[in-house]
């Protein structure tokens, strides 16, 4: 008999019959599943590396980056925060987006998820750099994802969910988590110094 992956696809859960399955076993297999915290495969998800430098609220133009991974939409990424060596909250202003692109070499393919705290809003480019479709709120599930393909999520203000076009009010944004499965998992720390080298 063969094992069936469960509702997130992270575990495999043993078939009725199987020496490993039991009553209890069966019973408790998607509890364990929807708990185990995976990785995100975002980098600097919490804004607490900026080895460029950038100044909260300065002018950040179309595709320069600020904090470590992040860089401005078509429009420029203004956002203000006060940096923080825990997670930082940052604020993006009124009509601006920040972006992040996953290397391919980081995406295995499926379902993602796309969780986050704040009021910013998002949307996730599957397969494709450039983020497209509409803005939504916290958490964001897509499907479809071709594993070794670039993806990428890209996040405005907070009045542009149901719409493709950036929001034209702010939006605070931190804790950003994108993980495998189609389930939103709670937000783990990364050790600083391993960040510092991704």
């Amino acid at each position: 008999m063969s094992n069936t992956p469960t509702a997130n696809g992270m575990l495999n859960k043993p078939a009725f019959g199987d020496a490993d399955w039991n009553t209890t076993c069966d019973a408790n297999w998607d509890v364990i599943d929807a708990v185990i915290t995976r990785a995100s495969i975002l980098i600097n998800g919490d804004f607490r590396i900026n080895q460029r430098g950038y100044v909260s609220a300065a002018t950040l133009a179309s595709g320069a980056y600020g904090h470590d991974s992040w860089k401005a939409g078509a429009s420029g990424g203004d956002y203000s925060f006060t940096q923080l060596a825990s997670p930082t909250t940052i604020t993006i202003a009124s009509s601006k987006s920040l972006i992040q692109v996953v290397e391919d070499k980081n995406v295995v393919g499926g379902s993602y998820t796309l969780a986050w705290a704040g009021t910013a809003t998002a949307r996730v480019g599957v397969n494709s750099a450039t983020p497209s479709g509409n803005f939504a709120v916290s958490p964001i599930t897509v499907t479809g994802q071709s594993a070794a393909t670039a993806m990428s999520v890209e996040f405005t203000g907070a009045n542009a969910a149901g719409g493709s076009s950036l929001a034209t009010n702010s939006g605070t944004l931190g804790t950003v988590k994108l993980e495998a499965g189609s389930v939103a998992t709670p937000f783990v720390l990364d050790d600083y110094s391993a960040s510092l080298l991704k």
